[in-house]
């Protein structure tokens, strides 16, 4: 929080109370949580200090934290920069396609991240969107073969379905058909049901009313009557809490 509050009046500072925070052992399985601060550091601090923020976002051990620290560079720098700003969604994006060839790199899936982005190439330069969206759809098609991660599959899907929802409900639409409901935690069916409510409400609704039991309403019936509920800022905020993913300049503590 220090870090992340510091940042756009004491660059150093705040890079130095980032590196405070110990560095995970080496571990295909584990996210280090200084990866997980180093965006919104380096989101305060792009307009003021752009090198050091850049430097930060290079130093993230994950490549996908490394990617997202980059856009959110980018968001900052807004469309007044526009051509520096496309200049850091690219190399964003291409490092994620890099990283989905990787096997090293499998804590949280490249659509998730590419996902998250939109917006912010949305914010900058909305004649980027467009190839941007489709790089993300692309990103999709990459599974971890690692047993451990199998299972996170239909999440994925159900977070990139979420965040596509925004620009093309049809294409979200396609995505969720893939879904397996029979073999998935209740959890899981949740995030489906969420993504499935962005995307098509009415769906969502029969969706919900399938898995009620006589006189016992489905938990997914409450998830997709929430969502619906929900406007403005919370709303677009539902995609980032699916993954966990930081939104551009909330809170860290409260968002």
């Amino acid at each position: 929080n220090a870090a992340h509050r510091l940042a756009a009046t004491k660059p150093e500072e705040a890079e130095r109370i980032l590196d405070m925070i110990q560095r995970a052992p080496e571990s295909r399985y584990v996210i280090h949580e200084r990866d997980q601060y180093a965006p919104r550091v380096c989101y305060r601090m792009a307009k003021h200090d752009l090198q050091r923020a850049r430097q930060i976002a290079k130093s993230c051990a994950e490549v996908n934290f490394q990617a997202y620290s980059l856009g959110v560079i980018a968001h900052a720098l807004g469309p007044e920069r526009r051509d520096e700003a496309n200049e850091l969604f690219r190399e964003a994006f291409d490092l994620l396609e890099a990283g989905i060839r990787d096997p090293t790199q499998v804590k949280i899936q490249a659509s998730s991240i590419a996902g998250a982005l939109l917006p912010s190439v949305e914010s900058v330069d909305p004649d980027l969107a467009g190839e941007m969206f489709w790089r993300t759809v692309a990103l999709r098609t990459a599974k971890s073969n690692d047993q451990r991660w199998k299972n996170w599959s239909d999440d994925l899907t159900a977070y990139l379905a979420a965040w596509l929802s925004r620009y093309d409900r049809k294409v979200s639409g396609a995505i969720l058909q893939h879904w397996h409901s029979q073999t998935r935690q209740p959890y899981t069916r949740d995030h489906y049901a969420v993504a499935l409510t962005l995307s098509s409400p009415t769906k969502a609704a029969e969706y919900a009313a399938s898995l009620d039991k006589p006189g016992q309403p489905s938990s997914v019936r409450h998830s997709v009557a929430k969502q619906l509920l929900l406007e403005g800022t919370q709303r677009i905020r539902v995609p980032h809490r699916m993954p966990g993913i930081w939104p551009i300049d909330a809170d860290d503590i409260s968002w």
